[in-house]
């Protein structure tokens, strides 16, 4: 919610808030990739995706979420074939380790990226599938 307010500030701290309490340190760089892509700050946005990729003690849910993370800083640089592909990687990441919230972030992400190449009935129906993933 407070990034889609753009309270960048706020959800800066929420990350370091986050971090010092020992929360998961790759999801919170991945975080900071979708923050600085929601700024236009592709180059910030790709320091913090190479930061969560060499962070330690990775969960197995790391991959899914650097994946998205990945595909999110590839439509920010306007490469949607790649940013699919990140996506769809995600998504068999999510599926093959049964994580039904990370399936459902995927499944967001795969939409947004058809969305991103005009596919706006697909971008719609996979929504739908990742809400109902969600719930």
């Amino acid at each position: 919610q407070t990034l889609k307010e753009r309270d960048h500030d706020k959800f800066d701290a929420l990350i370091e808030s986050s971090i010092a309490a020992g929360g998961d340190l790759t999801g919170a760089h991945c975080l900071r990739v979708v923050s600085y892509v929601s700024r236009e700050d592709v180059p910030a946005a790709k320091q913090a995706l190479e930061a969560a990729k060499k962070s330690p003690n990775q969960t197995p849910t790391a991959a899914i979420r650097i994946s998205i993370a990945t595909s999110c800083l590839q439509l920010a640089r306007g490469r949607s074939r790649d940013a699919m592909i990140n996506a769809l990687e995600a998504l068999a990441a999510a599926r093959a380790q049964e994580d039904g919230p990370g399936e459902a972030a995927a499944l967001k992400m795969v939409s947004a990226t058809c969305l991103a190449a005009g596919l706006e009935s697909d971008a719609n129906r996979l929504a739908h599938v990742a809400e109902a993933v969600a719930s």
